[in-house]
């Protein structure tokens, strides 16, 4: 059950640093979550493998390969909770502390699919 454990929190990381999923600042910090209601769906998957938003975000320092590297390294000292903790909320605290989702920068899907029609 721990590997599964990881391999999910890993997953989250991953996806809160594509561009449709959350807004992130040129550290890295999250400024909001997106919401996927509001999106187009083709949008959505294009910018999840997009190499040059990839490219992009590994050279933040907030990044999804350094977390992992540190979760792991975690993982392997045995580190009680706390430190986990800390590494969570470096990642995942809002940098303004509360904002709206919102569909997100080039991911909005078109009028007609926002109202159901």
């Amino acid at each position: 059950m721990q590997g599964i454990a990881l391999g999910q929190i890993l997953h989250i990381v991953q996806d809160s640093f594509a561009r449709c999923h959350a807004e992130r600042d040129s550290t890295g910090a999250i400024v909001r979550f997106h919401t996927y209601v509001c999106q187009d769906s083709d949008e959505h998957r294009k910018h999840d493998e997009s190499d040059t938003d990839i490219a992009a975000l590994l050279e933040r320092p907030l990044n999804p390969v350094a977390f992992g590297r540190r979760l792991l390294e975690l993982r392997a000292a045995r580190a009680d909770w706390s430190k986990v903790s800390e590494l969570l909320d470096e990642y995942f605290v809002l940098v303004r502390g509360s904002e709206r989702a919102t569909p997100g920068q080039l991911c909005e899907g078109r009028a007609a699919e926002l109202v159901g029609g």
